[in-house]
């Protein structure tokens, strides 16, 4: 039986928990919390920010998944999410499990810096701006500098069940469109876990890999449409005199040339799940 360690075992990590579990694979998922439900998941409780936290756990895996997310936006929480939790992640790995056969971070988009519109792939320079995406690529390098066997993806927005704040946000009318266009990237929880299940096993995986859909899309685009799907109107604000495009458009040729389907190749797929279920609870 195939063991899989996953540490940070969050929104992400815990739907990826069970689509292991599913296939057949023993499932050690570490979070400072564990859910008090009882579930097919083994969980351990640890601080992975802590330097002895995980002394205790035998992470003794075939493979392993790194996924915590900071508590907060600030950089001492992003410091401890992604930089010190992984490095004590890492260490204890190569104690446990030498022979390990793959680790996968989950990274994010916000270490490339491009804020003009620009497409970016995974060649391009990643020379993040603000705090958040310099303290994910200090976890990147930690990786890369391991000597483990490792991957990074490189997620954009994570949506679906349980994230409905722009679904509440565009309902109460508290978003407006603008003139320009500002390029936005994200994916659906469901295939964040099944693009990382992918990554796992793949033969000769690259270093980096961008984890979007399909359609990195303007904003405006985005709202227009999530505003007809929920029969609101949406004002449009007025733009500064000059201001072009902002964002990115990333692509994600290389996922899907290493073979991965999209469950959501767009947000209108995903999000009209999504708002059908939302609408039925609200």
């Amino acid at each position: 039986m195939t063991k899989v360690v996953i540490g940070g075992c969050g929104y992400v990590g815990t739907r990826l928990a069970e689509l292991l579990i599913d296939k057949g694979d023993e499932v050690l998922a570490i979070r400072r919390r564990p859910p008090a439900e009882t579930s097919p998941i083994r969980w351990a409780s640890a601080d992975l920010a802590e330097p002895n936290s995980l002394s205790s756990l035998d992470l003794e895996c075939d493979f392993a998944v790194y996924c915590a997310a900071a508590d907060e936006p600030t950089e001492g929480s992003y410091t401890r999410a992604y930089v010190q939790g992984l490095n004590h992640f890492l260490e204890r790995l190569k104690e446990c499990s030498p022979q390990i056969r793959r680790v996968v971070f989950t990274s994010s988009t916000g270490v490339y810096g491009q804020d003009d519109g620009s497409w970016v792939s995974e060649e391009s320079p990643t020379k993040p701006v603000r705090f958040t995406g310099q303290k994910v690529l200090e976890g990147e390098k930690l990786l890369m500098e391991s000597g483990l066997p490792g991957i990074v993806v490189r997620f954009g927005g994570i949506y679906g069940p349980g994230r409905d704040r722009l679904l509440r946000m565009i309902s109460e009318g508290r978003v407006q469109l603008t003139d320009t266009p500002s390029f936005t990237n994200r994916i659906h929880r469901e295939d964040c876990a099944r693009s990382i299940l992918h990554l796992l096993h793949i033969e000769n995986p690259q270093f980096a890999y961008n984890g979007v859909d399909n359609d990195p899309s303007d904003r405006n685009e985005v709202y227009s449409w999530l505003a007809e799907q929920l029969g609101v109107h949406l004002e449009k604000e007025e733009d500064q005199l000059g201001s072009g495009p902002s964002g990115k458009r990333i692509r994600n040729n290389r996922l899907v040339e290493s073979g991965y389907r999209f469950v959501y190749p767009t947000f209108r797929e995903g999000y009209a799940e999504f708002i059908k279920e939302w609408l039925e609870k609200k």
